[in-house]
C-alpha cells in the first residue's frame, strides 16, 4: 500500500502542483516515515494486531477444546467481537468529540484489548468469557478508530500526507503481525492453548505501554 501510495502520488496531482512538488518537496510517503508518532503507532499497531487476529482465528478452537462449546457456539461468541467493534468505534468517536485526547484513548484501548485477552485465557466461567469476548472487539477497534484520528492531529501532519502515513503504519504493523500464527502454533504444541492465549495478551499490554510514548498534539484539542 505504501509502496502505490509512493509509485502513483504524482500521477494524481494537478500538472502545475505535480510539476513543483517534483523538485520542491519530498513524497508524502518520505514525509510520513519522519514522523515520530508513525512509527509508535506502527509497533502498537502490531501488538494489537497480533492479539486480535490470534483470538479471532484460535478462539473457537479454544472455546470448544477447553471448554466444551459446540461448534455453532464457540462461532457465535467468537462473533461478538464485531458487534462490540461497532460500540468502541463509536464510544471513540463520541469521546474525540468531547476532547479527549488521542494518546489516552490509545492507551485505553489498547488497555482494554489486553483485559479482554487476559481474562480470555484465565477466566473458566462462561459468562465472564463474554464479557472478555466484548472487551477484545470493543478494544481493537477502538484502538483503530483512535490511531487514525490521531495520525490527522499530528503536527506538522498535511492532508495530502494522511493517507501515505496511514499506509506506513498499518502496512509496517501488518508486516510484523505476519510472524503471529508461526508463533501462537508453536507456543501452543508446546504449552497448550491456553498458555499461548495468555502469553499472547501480553503483545497488547506492549502495545499499551507503547502508547505512552506517542506526543500528544494539544492544539488540535
Amino acid at each position: 500500500i505504501a509502496a502505490a501510495f509512493f509509485l502513483t502520488e504524482k500521477k494524481y496531482l494537478p500538472p502545475i502542483q505535480a510539476s513543483q512538488s517534483r523538485f520542491c518537496a519530498p513524497s508524502s510517503l518520505r514525509q510520513a516515515v519522519h514522523f515520530r508518532n508513525i512509527w509508535i503507532l506502527s509497533a502498537s499497531t502490531a501488538g494489537a494486531m497480533w492479539v486480535y487476529n490470534s483470538f479471532s482465528s484460535y478462539l473457537p478452537a479454544f472455546l470448544g477444546g477447553v471448554h466444551q462449546m459446540s461448534d455453532a457456539g464457540a462461532g457465535n461468541a467468537t462473533s461478538i467481537m464485531q458487534f462490540s467493534g461497532i460500540a468502541g468505534s463509536v464510544l471513540c468517536g463520541w469521546l474525540l468529540g468531547r476532547g479527549v485526547h488521542s494518546k489516552l484513548l490509545l492507551t485505553g484501548a489498547a488497555a482494554l484489548l489486553f483485559a479482554g485477552a487476559l481474562g480470555m485465557a484465565l477466566l473458566a466461567a462462561l459468562p465472564s468469557l463474554f464479557v472478555c469476548v466484548f472487551l477484545i472487539g470493543m478494544g481493537y477497534y477502538a484502538f483503530q478508530a483512535a490511531a487514525v484520528t490521531a495520525v490527522m492531529h499530528m503536527d506538522g501532519m498535511q492532508p495530502q500526507m494522511v493517507g501515505a502515513a496511514t499506509a506506513v503504519y498499518t502496512g509496517v504493523g501488518s508486516l510484523l503481525g505476519l510472524a503471529a500464527p508461526y508463533a501462537f502454533s508453536a507456543i501452543q504444541a508446546g504449552q497448550g492453548m491456553r498458555v499461548a492465549l495468555a502469553g499472547f495478551s501480553l503483545f497488547a499490554f506492549l502495545s499499551a505501554a507503547v502508547c505512552l510514548f506517542y506526543r500528544e498534539n494539544h492544539a488540535a484539542h
